[in-house]
């Protein structure tokens, strides 16, 4: 091509200006972090935004009141996604604003609707998702964040007001003397598992195995049970804390030794809902490898039983809600079995959500294991005891002692739990209805393939947590949508 001999030297600078400041660009976002996406999920009073990243973003977040909005600013990130402004309807999120700042960050804006708590946390890669930052909204106000001021009452309006207190006062007197009833009139309680109790959270008490004067078992390179498996239980504990509806005991958060029978006890006085003991297995054969999840057996079962109906002071044993005081030996006894039978099958029914998880991770056994483990004997909770990975195998002691592996199981575990909760607590306690929003309501027309690509999720993992055995869906069918 022939080359004119008079061209416009600004143009030609403007060209080259242009060209390199685009090099420049691609240069400054090389390696940045991408939000790939932005999913929201909401109730009445707590809205979950999850962005989904290809990498562990870094992050600071703070927020604005007048009007009410929460920032948050990604360092050396950038927004690949597009966000429909829909998503955020039916949520505490107004609108949502972005811009990338000098220094190669990303602030994200989030306008809201009224004043909220904030939690954040992250949420590491898995097989089945990106890295993820998890930002929990809790409406602390049924009002706009900005109130209009209203205008001046006038003289009968606050007479009106003041006889409706009265009324209101009134009807709080008549409702707590109808609290108060006398014990022989209220109802009868559960003789089994208690019930998860529909005002408070899910108390998962989380017990990690040996410790103090006990070391555990002990790996070829020297590594101790007692010390991985409470690095184990802490990432556990702060995945159930940031989870709305949930709360975590542990019966050791430091090195001290505990009786088996003095965490069951530690359990029972935090009223915990669900026990779960970490360990990490040994035995001789060195190839051994891969997890296991254990439950009481009907001996262990037996042999508790009777401890508990041998004890004399039975004013003090309130087993499945239900106080022995009082009772003949013969009615005693068919409480504490009822309730024992109802811990373990609860106990099987969460061996087997967490065991489905950890075989997500690598090998686990093939069945759900039964044992007479003291520490798995509270008559009314339910309690399995999982078996992380062989310590006696090199390659898993490597392992066991790297974080980004524990927190693998510690997240295999939590999610075996939530599944656990979203299938079998009663659909009005606080987390089901706190995380109604993972659920999905299948309509006219959809497929499994477009609702896993609605969620972001893996279409095995949709099957895997809903049990399904092929891809045929039913309008009218609830689907739980494997969690964030």
């Amino acid at each position: 091509m022939q080359i004119p001999t008079r061209c416009n030297h600004n143009v030609l600078f403007r060209l080259c200006a242009g060209l390199l400041a685009a090099l420049a660009a691609n240069g400054a976002f090389a390696g940045a972090t991408e939000i790939k996406n932005i999913r929201v999920a909401s109730n009445t009073h707590v809205t979950r935004i999850v962005l989904d990243s290809n990498r562990a973003p870094r992050y600071k977040l703070f927020t604005l009141n007048h009007p009410g909005r929460i920032v948050v600013d990604l360092s050396g990130a950038r927004l690949t996604a597009s966000v429909n402004p829909s998503i955020f309807k039916a949520s505490l999120v107004k609108n949502l604003r972005h811009a990338q700042h000098a220094g190669n960050k990303l602030r994200i804006v989030f306008d809201l609707h009224r004043q909220v708590m904030v939690k954040s946390f992250i949420l590491p890669a898995s097989q089945d998702a990106y890295h993820r930052l998890v930002i929990d909204l809790k409406s602390t106000a049924s009002a706009p964040a900005i109130a209009k001021p209203s205008p001046p009452q006038k003289a009968a309006t606050t007479a009106r007001a003041r006889a409706k207190k009265t009324v209101q006062k009134s009807s709080a007197k008549k409702a707590t003397a109808a609290k108060t009833l006398p014990e022989t009139q209220t109802p009868k309680k559960y003789l089994g598992h208690k019930k998860f109790n529909t005002t408070r959270d899910v108390v998962i008490a989380v017990d990690p195995g040996h410790g103090g004067k006990d070391p555990g078992a002990i790996g070829y390179a020297g590594t101790r049970e007692k010390d991985v498996v409470l690095q184990i239980s802490k990432r556990l504990v702060r995945l159930i804390n940031a989870e709305p509806g949930m709360r975590a005991v542990m019966t050791r958060s430091n090195d001290k030794f505990l009786t088996l029978r003095g965490r069951i006890k530690k359990a029972r006085n935090s009223n915990a809902d669900l026990f779960i003991s970490i360990h990490a297995d040994a035995v001789d054969n060195r190839r051994a490898r891969g997890s296991s999840v254990y439950v009481l057996s009907k001996n262990g079962a037996s042999s508790e039983a009777a401890k508990i109906l041998a004890r004399r002071q039975n004013q003090v044993d309130r087993i499945g809600g239900v106080k022995l005081e009082g009772k003949d030996n013969t009615l005693r006894k068919v409480i504490v079995d009822l309730s024992q039978s109802a811990a373990i099958n609860a106990s099987m029914k969460l061996a087997a959500c967490i065991k489905q998880e950890l075989s997500r991770l690598g090998k686990t056994r093939q069945n759900i294991e039964y044992a007479g483990f003291a520490v798995l004997k509270s008559p009314d909770i339910p309690s399995i005891l999982v078996e992380t990975a062989f310590i006696s195998n090199a390659l898993e002691e490597k392992k066991l002692r790297s974080a980004s592996h524990q927190q693998k199981l510690a997240s295999s575990i939590f999610r075996g739990i939530k599944i656990y909760l979203a299938r079998y607590v009663p659909q009005n306690n606080l987390f089901a209805r706190q995380s109604r929003a993972d659920k999905h309501t299948i309509q006219h027309g959809e497929t499994l393939s477009e609702i896993a690509i609605r969620y972001q999720v893996s279409l095995d993992a949709l099957r895997k947590t809903n049990a399904l055995r092929s891809d045929r869906i039913k309008a009218g069918q609830k689907l739980i949508i494997p969690g964030v």
